[in-house]
């Protein structure tokens, strides 16, 4: 079966078994001994790398463990598979005939025995002689096995390893490089280095495994994978069961006491010395036949043997009982450390619960999780409550463990305790873990039920600082969709809580109270001034009216004044600049952004503030035409998703991340991810819809669709005020395509709603926005030196604006919509060729400018339109030629570019292959050029306005380097004649 794409990772094999079939080939014989765990891609290699062998002579034999003991078996059937019957003939005999056999043989032939590590002793023997024997026979013997410690097949790998004639492989599992390649063959959207590492955590870097889990995410929705379900699908599945039985059998191939060691290895915390595993077994233990199982390794660093990796060790505690399993730990506890003790203690009381030992355990685990959060190892914390709740899962447990899984962002954490917080009594803590849980589940409705079902809060009430927390996280998850002023009463109840709370410390002169007899944590005055500046943000940034947005940054400004100096606080300040950041980038000032962004970066990875804060830090470079680095911020925000849950913020950084690929020229390959966000958009709010339409906008952008572009950019002006989200491209993109659209009115009212206020910029980006519009405007009525006047105050301006790094180059945080109205200006000149005396030398050098920027970044769509522009205006600069061009100019015609064809010249001979440099609409407009239509009937048959016909028209005519009309209808006429009447 021929694959069509080449094996990742396994470049050097590939050659290795190439040169073995031209040996082959050439009339040599060869062995290919290929060894690697089951699930490391030895079947697929093979597959591949013999796909040029299909009209060879064929034989396969595939062993099981029974053949071990069948003698002569493989010698058997090699002799029944060429027609001479085997069943009279001795072992001596069957090795005799077998070689007789293959040094007869003319056409070339492979000869593949899978699962070789099966071989009975005579077989092996036997094949070892015929390996030898048969160097002038055109026969490819491939061996394929897993790792075994039978001497009998371990010659036939020495004989390969060693000889000239064979090759020997070892497949080793993935590194991450591979790991990552394997991923993206299947997940459109970026991958970061935390899930690769993650993912070869837990697949051992097994191609089977890996393979397993991206099939997984691949099937899942958008806004719903998560990498620890496909985990949990992955060892529900095939392959894990495929990698579980190749560990059998491995463990059927070695001695009980052997077999034990491997159990005591594989359930240990810690590598185990010779004497800790002796001790455990009981018995001595040969360590060599313990290493040669391939199972265990000796960690030199920490002096012990350990399993080879994870996938390893759970394969092989997989196949023991609850008693076994108990054994294995009470053996364990002989020889560990007081602090692993604690691991094994558990697991024997949680697989035979007694009541004594249960009390006692969930007692120790509880007081070791709160000295944990008092040493501020929330991680070290949850892990305690997580194995005290599986002990025992009351009220008091499920408050310990939502104090630890909500700071960590591990709402994920909750999901095997749902019945046991549904079984709660009605209060503010099962409200607010049943809160937590639709919030892990992305189920926003279910989320604000809970919380508005409880009415008014008592400070003393369990649960009750929970409580304010699931509002707090429920605030902040709805405002990042855009569902605002969802919740209702819930916010209210809880400050007026804090506020009593407060009051309360102050009354006794105390920074800390205990909050309830369930737990031992305490609550600081810094805590509770943290919940309720965290709850008054998401209020303020509810506010979607200009004005509360631009005094949004004022107001959140005060917030974090409160909250200095008081220890407790500190992740609530980072929300709260996080969105000041958000607010400052919105209105223009992405140097004040990035500078409350780059104060953040210590956030938990799986927290939802740390999402929304690479979100921003993503479009803050982009902005600022740092594309490589808002291509690593991505990726590290969408490792963050797929390790906890891909809320609003990772769909909107996947909407960006398509946009930047569509600007630099990659929308073939993420069409795909453009159309699974447009699938689940309308689920997770107007922000994320808003998203998927700007990555549509780009991609409109590029192919110059300006009416889609259009289409979708009014569409984004919605209600919520989502659009703003984005920051300033969608405005400023929305002018253009209405400008090269002919659709002045949109440009005037926009004009209007920023000189009312109601667009929340900044005060100098308003201007440079109005001043950028009125370029349009007086371009459109026919005024250039005013339109020039005005595109060169943006430019003046955008080259003072402060750059969000010390000494940036020009343009500051925006410096690629500079090279934007580098580009405008210099088309504006190609439409006005009476200016181009002044003012060519002033547009040369700022579009020189500009295509050094967009070539920098990869921008390949925007430089290839300057240079296009360039060219034209840099042809200017030469004197003109008499009869270069028909007529004089018009607005309807670009100047023309460095190879100009004049009226009496024949058409260049590679003119054909020009016409498919240009983008599909211009060769439309092209073809209708020939046929001698005015712009007004393209427009018309095209049904788009006559100025994206001037548009295209200029676009054709400075790409195929002409400078008239009738130059096109030649170009065209020689290169497709026929197409043209």
């Amino acid at each position: 079966m021929q694959i069509n794409s080449p094996i990742i990772g396994r470049d050097a094999e590939l050659e290795v078994l190439t040169e073995a079939v031209k040996r082959v080939r050439a009339g040599r014989s060869h062995v290919v001994f290929l060894e690697g765990f089951a699930g490391v891609g030895k079947t697929r290699l093979l597959r591949y790398g013999l796909q040029d062998c299909r009209a060879w002579r064929e034989i396969s034999i595939i062993l099981d463990q029974q053949h071990t003991r069948d003698d002569g078996y493989v010698l058997q059937r090699i002799v029944d598979l060429f027609g001479v019957a085997s069943e009279s003939l001795s072992i001596p005999e069957l090795t005799v005939e077998a070689q007789r056999l293959a040094a007869a043989m003319r056409t070339p032939t492979v000869l593949t025995i899978a699962n070789a590590h099966w071989l009975d002793d005579a077989s092996a023997e036997g094949l070892l002689r015929l390996s030898a024997a048969i160097h002038e026979s055109p026969v490819l013997l491939i061996l394929s096995a897993q790792p075994t410690t039978r001497s009998s097949v371990s010659r036939l790998a020495s004989f390969a390893r060693s000889n000239l004639h064979g090759s020997y492989l070892l497949l080793e599992p993935y590194g991450p490089s591979e790991a990552k390649e394997l991923l993206a063959e299947k997940l459109n959207t970026p991958i970061g280095s935390s899930v690769v590492q993650r993912v070869l955590k837990e697949t051992a870097g097994y191609p089977l495994l890996i393979s397993a889990v991206a099939e997984y995410l691949s099937r899942t929705p958008l806004g719903q994978r998560s990498l620890p379900e496909a985990f949990c699908a992955m060892y529900a599945g095939a392959e894990w069961q495929r990698m579980r039985r190749a560990v059998r059998e491995i463990l059927r191939q070695v001695d009980q006491s052997t077999a034990h060691a491997l159990e005591l290895v594989a359930t240990a915390q810690a590598p185990l010395s010779r004497v800790q595993l002796e001790q455990a077994a009981g018995h001595p233990v040969d360590l060599a036949e313990l290493l040669e199982t391939g199972l265990v390794v000796w960690d030199g660093t920490r002096l012990g043997y350990t399993p080879r990796n994870r996938v390893v060790a759970q394969a092989l505690t997989a196949f023991l009982s609850s008693q076994g399993l108990v054994r294995i730990h009470r053996e364990l506890l002989k020889v560990v450390a007081p602090y692993e003790s604690l691991f094994h203690r558990t697991e024997i009381v949680r697989l035979m619960p007694e009541e004594d030992e249960v009390e006692s355990l969930t007692a120790e685990r509880a007081r070791a999780g709160c000295d944990a959060l008092r040493r501020g190892e929330i991680g070290e914390a949850l892990d305690h409550f997580l194995a005290r709740a599986r002990l025992r899962c009351n009220e008091a447990a499920v408050a310990d463990l939502l104090t630890a899984a909500v700071p960590r962002g591990q709402l994920i954490a909750l999901a095997e305790f749902e019945l046991q917080i549904r079984n709660l009594p009605d209060g503010p803590l099962r409200a607010a873990g049943l809160a937590f849980l639709a919030l892990g589940k992305n189920d926003y409705d279910s989320c604000v039920m809970h919380l508005e079902a409880v009415g008014a809060v008592d400070r003393r009430t369990p649960g009750a600082l929970l409580f304010a927390e699931a509002v707090a996280e429920a605030g902040r998850s709805l405002g990042l969709r855009g569902d605002h002023q969802r919740l209702a009463t819930a916010p209210q109840v809880v400050l007026e809580m804090l506020q009593d709370w407060q009051a309360h410390l102050q009354d006794i002169g105390a920074q800390t109270a205990v909050p309830s007899a369930a737990h031992e944590d305490y609550v600081t005055v810094g805590q509770l001034a943290g919940l309720h500046a965290r709850i008054r943000l998401w209020e303020i940034l509810e506010n979607r009216e200009p004005e509360g947005m631009c005094a949004a940054v004022g107001r959140i400004t005060e917030l974090l004044e409160g909250l200095q100096g008081l220890p407790g606080t500190e992740l609530a300040q980072a929300e709260l600049r996080v969105g000041r950041a958000s607010r400052n980038r919105q209105s223009g000032r992405a140097d004040l952004a990035y500078a409350d962004l780059s104060r953040v970066d210590a956030l938990p990875p799986e927290h939802g503030i740390a999402r929304y804060a690479d979100l921003q830090r993503a479009l803050v470079l982009h902005a600022a035409g740092y594309w490589e680095e808002a291509l690593q911020v991505m990726e590290h925000a969408a490792s963050r998703g797929l390790l906890g849950r891909e809320d609003s913020s990772i769909l909107t950084l996947y909407a960006a991340f398509a946009s930047l690929l569509q600007q630099r020229g990659l929308g073939d390959r993420i069409a795909a991810l453009i159309d699974e966000i447009a699938l689940v958009k309308v689920a997770h709010g107007a922000i994320v819809s808003s998203a998927s339409d700007w990555a549509r906008v780009c991609k409109a952008d590029w192919a110059q669709d300006q009416e889609e572009a259009l289409r979708l950019l009014a569409r984004m002006c919605d209600s919520s005020g989502s659009r703003w989200e984005l920051g300033l491209e969608p405005i400023l993109l929305y002018a253009r395509a209405a400008h090269y659209s002919g659709a002045g009115t949109v440009i005037s009212q926009l004009r209007q709603r920023i000189e009312r206020g109601e667009v929340p910029t900044d005060p100098e980006m308003s201007a440079l926005l109005t001043a950028w519009l009125c370029a349009y405007e007086h371009w459109s009525m026919q005024e250039p030196l005013r339109a020039w006047s005005a595109f060169t105050e943006v430019l003046d301006t955008t080259a003072t604006l402060p750059g969000i790094r010390p000494g940036q180059p020009d343009g500051g945080g925006f410096r690629v919509l500079r090279g934007y109205a580098a580009l405008d200006r210099a088309m504006l000149l190609s439409y006005h060729p009476e200016m181009l005396g002044e003012y060519l030398d002033t547009a040369v050098n700022e579009l020189e400018w500009a295509l050094v920027l967009y070539r920098s970044i990869g921008a390949s769509h925007a430089a290839e339109l300057t240079e296009v522009q360039l060219k034209s205006l840099a042809r200017r600069r030469e004197p003109d030629r008499p009869g270069e061009r028909e007529g004089s100019a018009t607005v309807h015609e670009a100047p023309p570019s460095a190879v100009s064809i004049s009226a009496g010249e024949s058409p260049r001979a590679d003119t054909g292959p020009v016409l498919w440099e240009l983008s599909k609409r211009e060769r439309q407009v092209a073809m209708r050029i020939a046929a001698g239509e005015t712009n007004k009937e393209i427009a018309r048959g095209l049904g788009v306005s006559v100025r994206t016909v001037d548009y295209h028209v200029s676009n054709v005519l400075t790409k195929l380097g002409l400078g008239s009309r009738r130059q096109v209808r030649q170009i065209i006429r020689s290169a497709a004649p026929g197409m043209v009447a």
